[in-house]
């Protein structure tokens, strides 16, 4: 399923902020926009829509979250998009004992299992394939690799893969490792989208954590261009900045998304 889904270029996402800076764009350097649900959409600007949400526990081993299942599976139902990204996360699976943003799993059988189950009870819920996705990692346990389990998943339930270079960024940096060694040639055959953002620095000094409130990194950018010169099969790279980045900061990144990926973008 993950190698029929269509061409969307370039998007935005969109966490239900007013759309007046984005909706300038549309139709120019903005192709599609990626709403983050749970959101009330009345609001969702008019245009291509691919679907994304962080809030259910696709590693987790129990069962998903059943009130919130039927919200997103509607709201993805009523946007008809061609796929949803979703993370290969645990969160809390009640209403209790929230985790907030969600963590980095256990990469066992169990989890491994648990995300395949999960991933085809989604698809089916949501009547479109998924692009699972890996979140960052602040402690090195056991030489861990998440996007080889993620491949695992993939390659049994014909998902696509989703790689966040501000994510993957902030693993490897966390880590030590090269984050070009971590992106197989397996695995970027799979990846079907990317996201793009900025990278922020935590205040022990030692460790980086996504920020969507910032300007892209140098690195994101050079590991970008390296990432769209061996992912044959990509079909979407979402920016995901939010509505606290300038407008100056915002304009010039996405202009230079739309000079780095114009040779992708237009073949």
């Amino acid at each position: 399923m993950w190698h029929a889904v269509p061409k969307m270029g370039i998007g935005q996402r969109w966490d239900g902020e007013p759309a007046a800076r984005l909706e300038r764009w549309l139709g120019s350097g903005v192709d599609y926009v990626e709403p983050n649900l749970p959101l009330d959409l009345r609001a969702l600007p008019a245009a291509p829509v691919v679907t994304h949400s962080s809030e259910l526990g696709l590693a987790s081993t129990g069962a998903l979250n059943p009130a919130l299942l039927d919200v997103l599976a509607e709201q993805v139902r009523s946007c008809s998009p061609p796929w949803s990204g979703e993370h290969f996360a645990l969160v809390s699976p009640w209403s209790t004992g929230d985790l907030g943003y969600n963590a980095a799993p256990i990469l066992d059988r169990a989890a491994i299992d648990a995300g395949i189950s999960h991933v085809r009870e989604l698809s089916e819920r949501y009547a479109c394939p998924l692009a699972l996705e890996a979140g960052p990692r602040y402690l090195d346990v056991c030489g861990w690799d998440d996007h080889a389990a993620i491949l695992e998943i993939s390659r049994a339930t014909e998902c696509g893969i989703l790689v966040d270079l501000s994510h993957h960024l902030v693993s490897m940096l966390n880590l030590g490792r090269d984050p070009r060694a971590a992106l197989s040639g397996p695995v970027l055959e799979r990846t079907v989208e990317l996201h793009i953002t900025g990278l922020g620095r935590h205040r022990d000094g030692r460790h980086y954590h996504d920020f969507h409130g910032g300007p892209v990194d140098a690195l994101a950018w050079e590991l970008l261009e390296w990432t769209l010169a061996r992912a044959p099969n990509l079909k979407a790279i979402t920016l995901e900045h939010d509505a606290s980045v300038s407008d100056d900061d915002y304009c010039a990144d996405l202009e230079r998304l739309s000079r780095v990926a114009a040779a992708w973008r237009s073949a």
